[in-house]
């Protein structure tokens, strides 16, 4: 018997068998894009949120959960999500076999940027409605560039004062490289490029260790100076009403270094 038409049947058979399950495979897609085929009944939100309620989230995504459970365009809800102030990152999985669940990570704010933006522990900028209470934080300042740079110097300064119960009000980094920075006591400092923390660390401390009052006493401590620095004090007033300075004083024999 001739073997060519007993394979040649064969390879219609398989020819066959492939367009039907092709075929199969095709309707299966189609009935799963419809909108109809196990429509989409709970929205689960998850998360800490403290600045985003529930209400603003489902108005967002609410005409993007009106289709079925494999239907659902996951893209376009966090595009929607994540246009929405405070939400840094979203994601969303469905849950068997009705329910999708939103899982929103919120910005938390660590300081203010540029009087305009917050940033956040990544030093990314993110822009709200900055009120009292944002205002509050503390106030960074400098080139959009800088930002992380900004708020490493922070954070580290704030470490090497911890302990004096002091922290970071104000900083900023200048144009020709220097800073200047306010700490919640009201004591301003005017540091050179390098190592802003552990001059400012040694500086309060110096000041304490000769006196105690004198940290009370001191406005701006400049510390630009090569061989030293330069304490501009608090004008007091006495009984007499004549201005008080503190014994201990410095005279500016040097120009600043500026950066």
């Amino acid at each position: 018997m001739d073997k060519a038409p007993l394979q040649w049947l064969v390879s219609v058979k398989i020819l066959c068998a492939l367009l039907l399950l092709g075929l199969l495979g095709w309707q299966t897609e189609q009935w799963m894009a419809k909108p109809s085929t196990m429509p989409i009944k709970t929205v689960r939100i998850e998360g800490d949120l403290k600045h985003i309620d529930q209400e603003s989230v489902v108005k967002a995504v609410a005409t993007l959960v009106k289709t079925g459970y494999f239907a659902i365009d996951k893209a376009a809800i966090i595009k929607q999500l994540t246009a929405l102030e405070w939400v840094r990152y979203a994601s969303i999985r469905r849950v068997w076999p009705d329910t999708i669940a939103i899982s929103i990570q919120e910005q938390r704010p660590i300081a203010v940027w540029n009087k305009t933006y917050l940033l956040n522990n990544k030093a990314e900028p993110f822009r709200v409605e900055l009120t009292q209470a944002l205002n509050e934080l503390p106030q960074l300042s400098g080139k959009d560039s800088e930002s992380g740079q900004v708020l490493s110097v922070m954070n580290k300064t704030n470490d090497s004062i911890a302990d004096l119960d002091l922290t970071i009000h104000r900083l900023n980094l200048t144009d020709h490289g220097s800073w200047e920075l306010e700490l919640n006591n009201g004591l301003s400092f005017k540091a050179a490029q390098l190592s802003p923390e552990k001059s400012v660390s040694k500086s309060i401390r110096v000041l304490a260790a000769l006196d105690e009052q004198l940290l009370e006493r001191a406005h701006e401590i400049d510390m630009r100076y090569p061989n030293g620095v330069a304490i501009a004090w608090k004008k007091t007033t006495g009984l007499t009403g004549t201005s008080i300075q503190p014994a201990f004083n410095s005279t500016k024999q040097h120009q600043p270094v500026k950066g």
